[in-house]
């Protein structure tokens, strides 16, 4: 008797290394959650069982519809799959819009990252394996305003090349600010330019960097004071004094070097190839640059490909992400140099891809026929190991809500006032 294909899903409760996957955190724990708010929390999934299929991500429980997966280069596009290509880890950003009209409380929500068996399976036996992980929010009426300063710079630049201010915040409150920057430059002791900038948001438990420039252009070479002052929501940051230099045009060094190309997934002929460019800027000054490249197949050039310029900051890597369009199916080389400065380039890289059948997915799930009329072994045992597991995952949801009741009736400390907080209104 032959059996249809029967699928088992092997979940695994947090860190855990189950046959090459794993994600870190194991749990994600969200204290003083503002009703009405929006939180994002980062998280890393890795694949290492050697074969590129994507992860189909889910969220359940209480609060899984407050929460989604969304692309960390634009918050506002939301994902349902990702993937870990060589096994070097994948990064997810976790999007939480708390309900305004909650009580103040303890919620659960699971994400789910499963890699789905194939489906392309006649008979037999198809194994999933996933990883659950656990998202607790501590939801509360009280609006936290906190934030620390760690790090301000300045780098000396050139006439005509703005002198650009950073200044990196950690929002260690429970809602978004947008900071408010003023940066103030003076010459010999004496202000001649005053800038107020307020247009980038903070959000909450997340470390964000800043920019605050000042156009050079009629500068005079010379010595300089930024005199920065930053309010976040409120809280006063502070007010800083940073000396840098305006250099003649052409003094300071510009230099690119174009680290590495990697293809991003799998290609599908009438679809794109994507690839990951690495820019590195070692020299002294911001530097503008384009990517240029061309693409062939069996020594055939088939199109080119040139990107939008973009800024590569002094002393820091750029990761840029690069799309072809693929004509037909065949094998195809991707090689690249970076453009910059005046026409300067660098030297080139290539890329090398096959491209995969529209809707095919790699094996990565054992799939055996039984040809007795009983279930193989192998199935009874992953029914058990992931009955095991579900069960000891419920057993630690119940533990984490009784630790949470405890907490509710014992609450914590008040805010550290060393960390520059304020509480600021409290709804009933």
């Amino acid at each position: 008797m032959a059996w249809g294909i029967i699928t088992i899903l092997l979940m695994i409760v947090g860190p855990a290394l189950a046959g090459g996957i794993s994600v870190l955190p194991g749990a994600i724990d969200v204290n003083d959650a503002l009703r009405g708010s929006t939180i994002f929390r980062d998280a890393t999934l890795t694949n290492n069982t050697g074969v590129a299929t994507p992860f189909n991500i889910t969220f359940d429980g209480e609060a899984g519809a407050w929460m989604k997966l969304v692309d960390p280069q634009d918050r506002t596009t939301e994902i349902t799959q990702v993937l870990d290509a060589d096994g070097s880890g994948t990064a997810l950003l976790i999007k939480i819009d708390v309900p305004k009209d909650i009580a103040n409380r303890a919620y659960q929500g699971i994400l789910n990252a499963v890699l789905a068996p194939p489906e392309n399976s006649d008979e037999g036996l198809s194994v999933g394996l996933g990883v659950l992980v656990p998202i607790t929010l501590e939801v509360s009426g009280d609006q936290v305003i906190a934030a620390i300063l760690e790090d301000l710079s300045v780098l000396d630049t050139e006439v005509g090349v703005p002198a650009r201010v950073v200044a990196s915040i950690n929002n260690m409150g429970n809602i978004q600010v947008i900071p408010e920057f003023t940066l103030e430059i003076l010459r010999d002791g004496a202000a001649i330019s005053t800038t107020t900038v307020a247009s980038q948001p903070s959000f909450p438990g997340e470390q964000s960097n800043f920019d605050v420039r000042w156009d050079t252009t009629n500068a005079e070479p010379g010595p300089y004071t930024a005199r920065v002052s930053i309010d976040f929501g409120g809280v006063d940051l502070g007010t800083t004094d940073l000396d840098f230099v305006v250099h003649p045009t052409g003094a300071l060094s510009r230099f690119v070097t174009f680290t590495s190309l990697e293809t991003s997934g799998e290609a599908w002929a009438g679809g794109l190839a994507g690839f990951t460019a690495l820019v590195d800027n070692p020299g002294q000054v911001d530097v503008s640059a384009t990517i240029a490249g061309e693409l062939t197949k069996d020594g055939t050039v088939v199109s080119t490909f040139e990107s939008p310029p973009f800024l590569v900051m002094a002393g820091e890597q750029l990761s840029i992400p690069v799309n072809i369009e693929i004509p037909e199916e065949g094998d195809y080389v991707f090689t690249a140099h970076v453009v910059y400065g005046d026409g300067e380039t660098t030297e080139s890289l290539t890329a090398e891809f096959t491209t995969v059948l529209p809707g095919s997915t790699a094996a990565i799930d054992e799939t055996s026929e039984d040809p007795g009329g009983g279930l193989p072994l192998g199935a009874i045992a992953a029914g058990i190991a992931a009955l095991i597991v579900l069960v000891g995952f419920g057993a630690w949801l119940m533990a984490r809500k009784r630790t949470v009741a405890d907490s509710a009736e014992h609450p914590g400390e008040d805010v550290d006032p060393d960390k520059q907080a304020a509480t600021v209104g409290t709804e009933d």
